[in-house]
């Protein structure tokens, strides 16, 4: 009898171990099969994600459960490859881009002003940002003359963001300082900046310029200058 009872005992174990639990449904099709809401009373919260702790989805299609590293989807170490920012609080240089940019001159940033980016995005040789590929980019150029604030009417200064894309040059955004003339003086707010989007293509060549007009070039000594750019958009 005894034999019995332990056969009876281990078949029922087996059938246990290795049945499907159904909870509100009649054929369940895994091991715990849940038709409703699940609620879990206490959960333990991390401060911090280890390489061994996984989030859980649910597929929509068949409800199943699975679990994913959160750096397949999320990587809150890495950098934007495309972005890159520079600035120069004084001593800024014009340089000449030749007859294809007619009377435009490029601000003669160095990868030793990045403050932020790959080095190998910006050329020294030509003072360009190298869009690394086809999309659409934020932007952003601020560029100060002197103070500020000049007291003359300026003839004619602007600033650009000028680009080549293979042998065909263009004008991508320009402004002009703002002249303002009162009862007492002429003043020219030479202060500007320019902020949006823009699609590129990869192998672009972006040049941050100034079209001086008739201007002081010693108070370039004394201005300053900022860009940004990153790539939002396929």
């Amino acid at each position: 009898m005894k034999k019995i009872y332990l056969i009876a005992a281990f078949a029922l174990g087996c059938s246990i171990t290795f049945s499907q639990v159904g909870v509100n449904i009649n054929n369940p099709e895994k091991t715990l099969d849940v038709n409703g809401e699940v609620k879990i009373r206490q959960i333990n919260e991390l401060t911090t994600l280890g390489s061994n702790e996984k989030i859980l989805v649910v597929n929509d299609t068949d409800g199943v459960v699975n679990k994913i590293a959160l750096n397949k989807f999320y990587n809150p170490s890495s950098i934007n490859p495309s972005i890159y920012a520079a600035g120069r609080q004084s001593s800024l240089n014009l340089i000449n881009l030749g007859i294809s940019f007619g009377t435009w001159q490029a601000l003669d940033y160095t990868i030793i002003d990045k403050t932020m980016g790959d080095s190998n995005l910006f050329s020294d040789t030509d003072h360009s940002y190298k869009v690394p590929s086809t999309g659409v980019y934020s932007i952003g150029f601020y560029f100060r003359y002197g103070n500020g604030v000049q007291l003359s009417l300026l003839s004619g200064p602007k600033v650009g963001i000028l680009k080549r894309t293979g042998s065909l040059y263009s004008v991508l955004d320009q402004r002009s300082f703002t002249g303002i003339n009162l009862a007492l003086a002429n003043v020219t707010l030479s202060e500007t900046s320019m902020n949006s989007i823009y699609s590129l293509t990869q192998g672009d060549s972006l040049y941050f310029a100034v079209d001086p007009g008739v201007i002081n070039l010693g108070l370039l000594s004394t201005s300053k200058s900022s860009f940004y750019i990153y790539k939002i958009s396929d």
